[in-house]
């Protein structure tokens, strides 16, 4: 383990950090073009020039350059950097640009080009696989990273994560310079490069030149002194989070940051199938850090937060080693599938730590590596490369579908009340990797990877996500069963029963299929149609998923009446919606007399639907 912080910031000082690459062909390029905060439709790019200019990117989806932005310029003196003399930070902001596209680019100063190449690539995320790389503490020049950093060029990835402790010792402005803008410089200008900060970031002012040559999502829940520490953006159907596990998570815990509140929100709202989330304190590792108080306080205060919204992945450093834990839930070792897998690498470079072993590890070596990962749909595949491109470890995360409490309601008002051919939703987590909806009739019984049975018949399936399944009960279902939902990755079952009838209002909308509204209201004696489910039993066959004939009228079988306010009133008809699967209308004429503050409701046999306010 590093000791001594003084000393060693005094030998970083003292030190003439040599590049560890020839100068840019660019007398006045410092700092070669590197990408990014990419995303699906936007980009950015960042260079530094030694001179003060007019910096401009030319770009293009062919190698024409027809469009052009113009650089924000940011001037650092040597009073706030360690490299002697003034630089020119140039930030262009590409936006507008279109998703899974290859774009070609030049970086110009003052109309000239600066890189030795003068067209370089990169590409916005698309539908589809992809693969990327994660390692951490790597950024000291030793021949192990460059080694490392070679095979890595070899990669055909989509970006990188570095988990931290990116220059050592102190995180300086030379060696952030020297140990990894010169040494990944290849891939970091057609690869964008997503990090968290290190320890050794803090070395110095706070982790300010980690801040300030980094171009990074911002939050904005987060004061001005954090914006940058910590962030999310998505890939694909991919959700990932860096979070800062020194001083924010320190101040976080004592009420004096919001990292740990807005990361249970931003978990909260994602609704992508997968949670990646990267930080450099692993929380469940064994080594000469295990007992570091920031991985204890991760392991405390961020793992409650990730196993409470299901992250399946948490990719770590700061153990010199690789180590790969089984799936865990409060701390217990679960079943593969039902928890998360802890991934550290921290042997990007730096000197080697034992591993100590723990219960939880699944696999651990104290060795040089960095992290393969290729997401396909359910699935995500980790290997563990060496310099040599042999393969140390292979893994794969399949998570398994989980029911959330209630599992199943009805679709029209989201209560447990289920009835035979009734609309239901289900809702829990790692169902379908992306949405999808049926196209057509009849329904199909499985739609994408997602299936649903019930007494061994899969039923119709409306729409998939990753967190919500629409379907419909066979018209002969009565009493309880187990409703079994099944992905490639395993199944998840809860016990429903059904009702005579169980009705839920969807819509109202006037005979011309408007809907009411404060803006198109209904009047006194006007004709509407209530779009509802589960009203029941029919006086018709028909199979559920089907769509109701047009040629006849399917009538439901049980007394349906509509109460108006204080009035009751018996509809003209009440079935399904022909052309449709499901789904019922009821046609009811309003009474000749309203109040401003009217709700209606729709009573089938002995169940009533939930109350729906009419605007009047």
């Amino acid at each position: 383990m590093w000791h001594r912080r003084g000393f060693f910031q005094s030998v970083a000082k003292a030190m003439a950090l040599p590049a560890l690459l020839p100068k840019p062909a660019s007398a006045s390029l410092r700092r070669y073009p590197y990408l990014q905060n990419v995303s699906s439709t936007r980009a950015s790019i960042v260079w530094t020039t030694e001179t003060e200019g007019i910096g401009a990117v030319r770009y293009s989806r062919d190698t024409s350059m027809n469009r052009a932005a113009s650089a924000i310029v940011r001037e650092l003196t040597p009073g706030e950097t360690d490299l002697g003399s003034s630089y020119y930070r140039h930030t262009v902001h590409l936006n507008n640009l279109e998703p899974g596209a290859k774009y070609y680019y030049r970086v110009e100063h003052d109309g000239v080009p600066v890189a030795d190449e003068p067209t370089l690539t990169f590409q916005t995320p698309s539908s589809g696989p992809f693969r990327f790389l994660a390692f951490g503490d790597s950024g000291t020049g030793r021949v192990q990273q460059l080694d490392l950093a070679a095979q890595m060029m070899r990669e055909q990835v989509n970006l990188v994560l570095h988990l931290g402790d990116i220059a050592y010792m102190a995180g300086s402005f030379a060696e952030y310079e020297a140990f990894y803008f010169n040494v990944y410089r290849d891939m970091m200008r057609q690869v964008p490069f997503f990090p968290c900060p290190g320890n050794h970031s803090y070395w110095t002012r706070e982790a300010f030149p980690y801040l300030t040559m980094h171009d990074l999502p911002q939050v904005a829940m987060a004061p001005a002194t954090e914006k940058g520490r910590y962030y999310s953006f998505d890939w694909h159907h991919v959700h990932f989070v860096a979070v800062d596990t020194n001083a924010p998570l320190s101040r976080a815990v004592q009420g004096r940051s919001p990292m740990l509140q807005w990361l249970d929100q931003d978990l909260a709202a994602t609704r992508q199938y997968w949670k990646v989330v990267f930080f450099h304190h692993p929380p469940f590792a064994g080594g000469p850090n295990e007992t570091d108080p920031l991985s204890i306080l991760a392991r405390e205060h961020v793992v409650p937060i990730l196993e409470r919204h299901g992250v399946q992945l948490v990719l770590c450093g700061h153990e010199h080693s690789y180590q790969r834990s089984h799936p865990l839930r409060q701390g217990e070792i679960v079943e593969p599938g039902k928890g998360t897998i802890y991934m550290t690498s921290g042997g990007g470079g730096a000197g080697l730590y034992p591993v100590h072993p723990k219960p939880f590890i699944a696999f651990g070596q104290s060795i040089h590596e960095y992290l393969r990962l290729g997401v396909s749909a359910g699935r995500i595949n980790i290997e563990a490369v060496l310099a040599t491109g042999d393969v140390l470890d292979r893994t794969e995360v399949a998570p398994s579908p989980e029911l959330s409490a209630p599992a199943v309601v009805n679709s029209a008002f989201a209560e447990a009340q289920l009835c035979a051919g009734g609309l239901i939703s289900i809702y829990g987590r790692n169902f379908a990797p992306e949405n999808e909806a049926a196209r057509n009739f009849p329904l199909p019984a499985s739609l994408g990877t997602v299936s649903l049975s019930l007494r061994g018949q899969n039923l119709p399936l409306l729409f998939v996500s990753p967190y919500q399944v629409n379907a419909q009960l066979p018209f002969d279902f009565t009493g309880d069963a187990d409703l079994r939902l099944t992905t490639p990755n395993g199944s998840a079952s809860v016990s429903i029963a059904a009702a005579e009838a169980a009705p839920g209002i969807l819509a109202v909308a006037h005979p011309t299929g408007e809907l009411v509204s404060a803006s198109s209201p209904a009047r006194p004696g006007q004709v509407l149609i209530i779009y509802a489910a589960g009203l029941g039993p029919l006086d018709g066959e028909i199979r559920a998923g089907q769509a109701a004939p047009s040629d006849r009228l399917l009538n439901t079988r049980l007394s349906v009446r509509v109460k108006v306010g204080g009035a009751m009133v018996t509809p003209a008809f009440a079935g399904l919606v022909p052309g449709l699967a499901g789904l019922y209308q009821v046609n009811v004429q309003l009474p000749s007399t309203l109040s401003p503050d009217t709700s209606l409701a729709v009573h089938a046999g002995s169940a009533t639907s939930n109350w729906v306010r009419l605007a009047v």
